[in-house]
């Protein structure tokens, strides 16, 4: 069942365009964004989240539509590249401010926060504020508070754009077991291909304004749909020219050059 339907999304944005979008996440998956900078986005997470208003197309999630609903009515997660802490509170109040958003009592709050925590590893932050915390704790602050409010779907952009390269890695495995145990919905936005080959059920990949594949993982970087997804995986083994006949075990080319198939 898809939990996260978006058809035919369009948005002009000053010079730039989101141009039918369209993209289908299951209940449960982790999809992968990618794309070079500049591709759009960010611009179509934050149209997701209600920031932008969508000119076109429409917004599905957890089997309602959310298209023209309010920000604070979508009930969707969200960690920026900034993680957007309040420094003014400590990591306790940052986490507690989500819940403000949810029906629990009083006790229900008080025993998904010490859950969220202990699966954070935070507990032992818990009183600091939040400027005084590495760029993993932030990071792990950040999520917490998207959690706090029991979130269905949550969305990441560039969650590891501000951590150092000899913790990302671990810091990946560590996001994965975390999103796996409160058991929900995520689109994640990154342009580190390891990162979402380790991290991603399914991937797409978006190049100026429009999404141009959608596969699973292992699908995604061995069949890339054309050149434009060719390059931006990195592949070297490009031939330029035009089929002329095919056989069980080569591919005749123009100009008589002949690639041989395993």
């Amino acid at each position: 069942m898809c939990h996260l339907v978006l058809h035919d999304l369009s948005l002009g944005l000053n010079q730039f365009r989101l141009d039918k979008i369209s993209l289908s996440i299951k209940k449960g998956e982790y999809h992968i964004l990618l794309g070079p900078s500049g591709s759009g986005k960010s611009s179509l997470i934050k149209s997701i989240l209600g920031f932008y208003n969508v000119e076109s197309g429409y917004i599905w999630c957890d089997g309602r539509e959310i298209t023209k609903e309010l920000p604070e009515s979508r009930r969707i997660g969200y960690v920026p590249q900034s993680f957007a802490l309040f420094s003014h509170m400590s990591v306790e109040e940052n986490i507690r401010y989500g819940m403000r958003m949810t029906d629990m009592t009083n006790d229900e709050a008080d025993k998904y926060f010490n859950r969220l925590v202990d699966v954070l590893g935070i507990r032992h932050l818990c009183s600091r504020k939040t400027d005084n915390l590495s760029g993993g704790e932030k990071q792990r602050v950040a999520i917490g508070r998207s959690l706090g409010m029991k979130p269905d779907t949550i969305l990441l952009d560039e969650p590891f754009s501000a951590i150092d390269e000899n913790n990302k890695r671990m810091l990946w495995y560590e996001l994965k077991q975390i999103i796996d145990e409160f058991n929900v919905t995520v689109l994640h936005v990154t342009h580190n291909l390891e990162e979402a080959e380790i991290l991603g059920d399914r991937l797409s990949l978006m190049i100026n304004g429009k999404i141009i594949q959608t596969d699973d993982c292992m699908d995604f970087f061995k069949f890339p749909v054309n050149e434009a997804a060719a390059r931006y995986l990195n592949y070297r083994n490009i031939f330029k020219g035009k089929v002329d006949s095919l056989n069980p075990k080569s591919i005749i080319i123009h100009d008589n050059f002949i690639l041989k198939v395993a």
